[in-house]
């Protein structure tokens, strides 16, 4: 059971330890059977949202099942560290990326879990990690000496035969999977390799994919136009580097940090967010219903979107 779970329930309530297990022991089984749907909505609840007793059968159902008296109207004092327990859950113990990606968009739209630890462990697990060259794996030496000796002195005896087909098959079988893991590093190597080169050239290039300038665009046209094609070069989440490089963009063209004036609107649109995601991807909605986006900065606005279009890509990539 985690540490901050048992402290934050004893918060609310004196219990008695086998209450406690049982709690612990429904939000793994919430976590463990949430799909990529009730994983927003995990999100959502762990921010604050109100537990619907219909369409949110699935959060309050395991807890009832051990607690009779278990509150499902009104219980969100209980239900937010519930869920926020259950989130966190899948972000630390299962490295979800898509629980963070989640995390992250819910925290973009202003909608923030009560204790900071969720967003940092997000954080945490977004983060591009760079994976070493696989070590090869030794296998012991089977061509010995003694085997040799042994082939020789009897080269039909049944023994020395197995010992050498054995020792051959360990051999190749760890050849092969040595050699797997190298291809499979060279091929993520080689995609972020890609990936930053294309970075560069679109940087460098200073225009939109239809060759207008960045700088000829209305500021919260370039902040999202610009970020959803930054998304769709990508091989990762979005990293801190990442966004400098957004930011970058906008400031050369002439986009400051000053907050946009009047009502902003995408003419070229988009593609409607993902049921999932549609209550935390308020930017890409906006463009896709030609609605009026939020007031923000272009660096700002840049941000969000495109978190929420590399999340759009991730969900629709299933």
């Amino acid at each position: 059971m985690d540490d901050k779970f048992s402290d934050r329930m004893q918060e609310l309530a004196d219990l008695p330890p086998e209450v406690l297990e049982q709690r612990w022991n429904a939000v793994v089984q919430v976590a463990e059977n949430a799909d990529d749907v009730t994983k927003v909505r995990l999100v959502l609840i762990a921010c604050g949202a109100k537990v619907d007793r219909d369409e949110d059968e699935w959060f309050w159902r395991p807890f009832r099942e051990h607690e009779p008296t278990f509150k499902i109207e009104n219980g969100g004092a209980l239900h937010t560290p519930l869920a926020h327990a259950a989130v966190r859950y899948l972000v630390t113990a299962e490295s979800c990326q898509r629980t963070a990606l989640a995390v992250r968009l819910a925290y973009n739209a202003g909608k923030k879990p009560k204790h900071q630890d969720l967003i940092d462990e997000a954080v945490v697990c977004l983060q591009a990690k760079d994976t070493p060259v696989p070590v090869a794996n030794k296998v012991n030496a089977f061509w010995t000496t003694t085997t040799k000796d042994a082939l020789a002195a009897n080269p039909g005896d049944p023994q020395n035969l197995k010992a050498l087909h054995n020792g051959a098959q360990l051999a190749v079988t760890a050849l092969a999977q040595n050699v797997n893991a190298l291809l499979h590093w060279a091929r993520s190597a080689d995609a972020r390799y890609r990936s930053d080169q294309r970075l560069i050239e679109w940087l460098l290039n200073g225009a939109r994919a239809d060759g207008t300038a960045w700088a000829a665009l209305p500021a919260g046209v370039a902040a999202v136009e610009s970020a959803r094609e930054l998304a769709g070069l990508l091989v990762t989440a979005p990293q801190p580097r990442h966004e400098a490089v957004l930011l970058q963009v906008l400031a050369v063209a002439g986009h400051g940090p000053t907050p946009i004036k009047g009502s902003v609107k995408v003419p070229t649109g988009g593609e409607v967010p993902p049921d999932a995601l549609l209550q935390v991807s308020p930017i890409l909605d906006a463009v896709a219903a030609n609605k009026s986006l939020p007031k923000k900065s272009p660096s700002e606005l840049a941000v969000r979107t495109v978190w929420e279009a590399w999340a759009a890509a991730i969900w629709t990539d299933q």
